[in-house]
């Protein structure tokens, strides 16, 4: 007699790369992080704004103006909201709370980490948009890859975690381009919003995985 070998039942997490990419990622935060407290970031940032300066047109700022928007906070509640419902609704819990998790407790760590490093935003042109916070990490970026990462977590399981994966990326260069074209964020504050924001990602995910593997199993009524 034969007996076939099971598959696990839970979402093959090292495709993910576990804590080592976590600390991976907080490590290139950090060192960028000091690039940019001791000024070896200001004259690559203010070329690549410049460049976009030439390069910027009225109809393409209204879009990003609007685009921009997608990060924001009446966007990410509503998202949040959407997710966290759907997924109570089907019983799965843990993933509702990886979702607020993620979203709430992201915005809360960027908020600290602006007020760490108490950077000033861009004053080379005019902004934009309205902005009065610190300027590194971006918070946008960091939410726009939260959010990215959450639809990839959830639905890493599934087929449609390639189009997911394809939107996340989309969306997440499409604010960060908007952060840097408004004038609000320099490159460096972009790219260090999405390194946390990726860390912060993974970080809750394999803290919570066991939850989340259990969500899977767990088939809607």
């Amino acid at each position: 007699m034969s007996f076939e070998k099971k598959k696990p039942l839970g979402v093959d997490w090292s495709s993910f790369g576990g804590y080592r990419t976590c600390v991976l990622l907080l490590g290139l935060f950090l060192l960028l992080a000091f690039f940019v407290k001791t000024g070896r970031t200001q004259a690559l940032d203010e070329a690549v704004l410049a460049t976009l300066y030439q390069h910027a047109t009225p109809r393409g700022n209204r879009f990003l103006s609007e685009a921009t928007a997608l990060a924001g906070v009446r966007w990410i509640l509503i998202f949040g909201s959407t997710a966290g419902v759907w997924l109570l609704l089907n019983k799965k819990f843990c993933s509702a709370l990886y979702v607020v998790l993620v979203l709430a407790g992201g915005a809360l760590f960027n908020h600290g980490l602006k007020l760490l490093f108490v950077r000033s935003r861009p004053s080379l042109w005019v902004p934009l948009a309205l902005e009065t916070s610190h300027s590194f990490p971006s918070g946008h970026s960091m939410i726009a890859m939260s959010a990215a990462g959450i639809l990839a977590v959830l639905l890493w399981h599934t087929k449609a975690r390639w189009a997911a994966l394809g939107i996340g990326i989309v969306y997440t260069l499409l604010i960060g381009l908007s952060r840097m074209v408004l004038f609000v964020h320099y490159p460096s504050d972009v790219v260090g919003g999405y390194l946390v924001g990726a860390f912060w990602v993974l970080l809750m995910m394999q803290l919570l995985r066991r939850g989340l593997d259990l969500d899977r199993q767990t088939k809607p009524d």
